[in-house]
C-alpha cells in the first residue's frame, strides 16, 4: 500500500473503499475499489503506489454436484486449503473483461494479480451461498450473479515481465496434542477456508426460511432501500479502454501464469504485491467470475480441458475467438467427465443466474 494514501479496496481488493463497514461490496467493482479516493489523490500515485494498493485475486474452478466440495464462504476471498491457493503466479496487469481485446487495452493498471495455477472442483452449493452472501449486502450485486465474458488471453507484448511464482513447499503436518485438537478445530486462521462438514451446511439454503425472513427486512428498511446512504456508489474513475499500441507501458491481464513463463513488456523496476492483502490493508470489495478461465496454465486450465460443451481452441497466437453465444468462453480445466454423475447431475440453482455443473469458471476477488 502507498505509504501516502490510505487505500481500502474490495474484492477486487483496494486500500481505498470502505473496508468494514456495509459499503465494502460494490457493483461494479470500481465504486468500490476508488470510495473515498479523489480524483486529486489519485493522479499524486505512481505505478508502484497502484500496484501495492489495488489487487485481485483469481482462481478457477470446475463446478460439480458434489457436497464433498462445499465450502461455506467463497465470498471472503481465494480459498486457501490444501491444494486451493498453494501455488499462486504474481504480476502486474490490468483489470479484464470482454471489452478489453488485444486492440483495445484497458487503462486501469498496474494492479497487482494473484492467480492460483491450479483447477480446482468446487460444488454448485458453494457457488450458490456465495451468490446469496452477495444479494445480502448493502449494494445491489445481482449485476454480478452470473458469469461475465472471458477477455481474450493477452499477447506477450501487453503481458509485464515481471511474474513471480514463489516455491511453496507444502507446509509439514505436526503432531497436535490431544487436548488442544478440539478447541483448535474450532477456530478457522484468518484467511483460510476449511471444508466444510456437509452437516454445518446453513439450514437457509435448504429451507429457504431464513433467506425469506431477511430480504423481506432489506426491503422494509430504508438503510438499505435509499441510495444516498451509498457512499460508495459511482465513486469511481471512469477510464476508457485506448489503442493498446498507443498505451505505452501499460501491462493487461489476464495472462499466461504458467510456471516459467514471462512477458515481454519491460516494465522496469515496478513489482506486483506479494504479500498477504489483509498485510497492505487491502480488503475486497467485489467478487465477479467469468465463464471459463481468463488466464491461461499449461494443464490445469488450457486448450486440452473440456465441459459440457468442449473446450476452446488455442488459435494460432494463442488468441480466444468469440464463442457462439453472447458471452466469450475462456480456457477450460481437464476434470470433467461425462461418465460422472458429479459433473452431470443439474443442480436447482436458487441465487445465481446461468450457471451449469461441469463448467469452468475463473472467480476474482
Amino acid at each position: 500500500m502507498s505509504n501516502c494514501i490510505a487505500l481500502s479496496y474490495p474484492r477486487p481488493h483496494s486500500a481505498a473503499g470502505s473496508c468494514g463497514t456495509v459499503n465494502q461490496y460494490q457493483t461494479p467493482f470500481y465504486d468500490g475499489v476508488f470510495c473515498n479516493l479523489p480524483m486529486e489523490a489519485f493522479v499524486t500515485l505512481q505505478p508502484q503506489d497502484i500496484a501495492s494498493a489495488v489487487g485481485v485475486h483469481g482462481q478457477v474452478f470446475t463446478i460439480v454436484n458434489d457436497e464433498e466440495y462445499f465450502y461455506s464462504d467463497m465470498i471472503r476471498g481465494m480459498i486457501v486449503d490444501g491444494e486451493h491457493g498453494q501455488d499462486i503466479a504474481y504480476y502486474t496487469g490490468s483489470t479484464t473483461g470482454t471489452s478489453r481485446d488485444n486492440e483495445m487495452c484497458s487503462m486501469y493498471a498496474p494492479i497487482t494479480w494473484q492467480v492460483d495455477r491450479k483447477c480446482h472442483m468446487i460444488s454448485a452449493s458453494s457457488f450458490d451461498k456465495m451468490c446469496y452472501d452477495m444479494m445480502m449486502q448493502r449494494d445491489d450485486m445481482s449485476g454480478d450473479l452470473h458469469a461475465h465474458g472471458s477477455r481474450e488471453l493477452v499477447r506477450d507484448e501487453y503481458v509485464a515481465n515481471n511474474q513471480w511464482w514463489p516455491d511453496m513447499p507444502m507446509p509439514v503436518e505436526e503432531e497436535v496434542p490431544e487436548a488442544a485438537t478440539a478447541a483448535d478445530s474450532e477456530a478457522t486462521a484468518e484467511g483460510k477456508r476449511d471444508l466444510a462438514d456437509m452437516d454445518a451446511a446453513p439450514t437457509a439454503m435448504s429451507t429457504g426460511d431464513a433467506e425469506a425472513e431477511f430480504l423481506e427486512y432489506k426491503t422494509k428498511s430504508g438503510f438499505y432501500d435509499n441510495l444516498e446512504d451509498n457512499t460508495c456508489a459511482g465513486a469511481k474513475l471512469a477510464f476508457d479502454n485506448k489503442l493498446c499500441a498507443d498505451l505505452g507501458v501499460v501491462p493487461q491481464a489476464g495472462a499466461n501464469v504458467t510456471k516459467g513463463y514471462v512477458g515481454k513488456m519491460d516494465v522496469g523496476e515496478l513489482a506486483p504485491n506479494t504479500n498477504a492483502y489483509h498485510a497492505s490493508s487491502m480488503c475486497p470489495v467485489n467478487v465477479h467470475w467469468h465463464l471459463g478461465s481468463e488466464h491461461y496454465s499449461v494443464g490445469e486450465y488450457d486448450e486440452t480441458g473440456g465441459g459440457p460443451h468442449g473446450g476452446t481452441e488455442l488459435a494460432e497466437w494463442a488468441n480466444r475467438d468469440l464463442a457462439e453465444a453472447d458471452v466469450r468462453d475462456g480456457f477450460r480445466c481437464k476434470h470433467y467427465d461425462a461418465n460422472d454423475e458429479k459433473f452431470t447431475k443439474p443442480y436447482e440453482w436458487k441465487h445465481c443466474v446461468g450457471m451449469e455443473v461441469g463448467e469452468t469458471y475463473e472467480v476474482h476477488w
